[in-house]
């Protein structure tokens, strides 16, 4: 049974935020290299009908995690995934669909990771009570 690479993805970057949750901290090389897999995914893919929810969560929650990436991080891993070789030789018209796919992806991404849901799975990631449980004063 094969896997597909979005679900692949998915896995990879969920299982190294369990590790850390775990308390090991892997090595940057390693959560730089998980972040542009699914970067990578996203963008090349063919685009589902669905924008991959879960790999965006994940990608926020790690994102989330000043530990792991910063979002100038992430948007470096995405421009430098994009301008990749086997990126400019795809031509044109390709090329021109896949850095708006590129950048659909991260507003998508950006927008989840400042949503109530977002925001609640980052603080209960970190142990705090979400921000709707904590009394005012």
């Amino acid at each position: 049974m094969s896997v597909h690479p979005r679900e692949s993805a998915a896995a990879d970057v969920r299982a190294l935020l369990d590790e850390m949750a775990a308390g090991v901290m892997p090595s940057r090389e390693r959560m730089t290299g998980v972040l542009e897999g699914a970067l990578a995914v996203l963008a090349y893919e063919p685009p589902p009908r669905d924008p991959a929810p879960e790999l965006l969560r994940a990608l926020a929650l790690m994102v989330g995690d000043p530990r792991i990436v910063s979002t100038g991080d992430l948007g470096r891993s995405l421009d430098g995934m994009l301008n990749t070789e086997k990126a400019c030789s795809l031509g044109g018209n390709r090329m021109r669909q896949m850095l708006a796919r590129g950048w659909v992806v991260r507003e998508r991404f950006a927008r989840w990771a400042v949503t109530p849901e977002g925001r609640a799975e980052h603080e209960r990631r970190a142990g705090a009570a979400p921000a709707s449980d904590v009394a005012p004063g």
